[in-house]
């Protein structure tokens, strides 16, 4: 019963994430200035807890579960996989600076993963089981 409870809270908490890189977007077009991100997303991975940000200064703070593991990233600008502090800023249009990526959040009790995705062109934010 445990197993199927964790495998849950990762998905919600994965769907959270997405949420609120979501509202990061949103936020980053309604201020639309162009050459400025003062929207951005801090991911620390070692502390397994990321920040919405605006102007470096933070707005909200999810700290994950015990039970849910963030792994780390693969977002281009900040060299890839497994950095331990990951920053995505978006610009006026809603897009990931220097390109998307995917967040890895994993199930400390299944070692099951799931994935937040953010694609590189159009800026979409999807939740997924799989990483293709």
């Amino acid at each position: 019963m445990r197993s199927v409870y964790s495998r849950y809270v990762l998905y919600t908490v994965a769907r959270e994430m997405a949420e609120n890189i979501r509202f990061c977007q949103q936020k980053a077009v309604s201020v639309g200035e162009e050459g400025t991100t003062p929207y951005d997303v801090y991911f620390n991975i070692i502390y397994d807890r990321y920040e919405i940000r605006y102007n470096k200064k933070t707005l909200k703070t999810v700290e994950l579960p015990r039970w849910v593991d963030l792994v780390g990233t693969n977002f281009p600008q900040n060299g890839g996989y497994f950095e331990r502090n990951v920053v995505v800023p978006f610009n006026q249009t809603g897009k990931p600076v220097g390109g998307g990526g995917t967040i890895f959040l994993k199930d400390r009790v299944s070692q099951k993963y799931f994935y937040v995705i953010v694609n590189p062109i159009t800026g979409l934010v999807r939740v997924s089981s799989t990483i293709s």
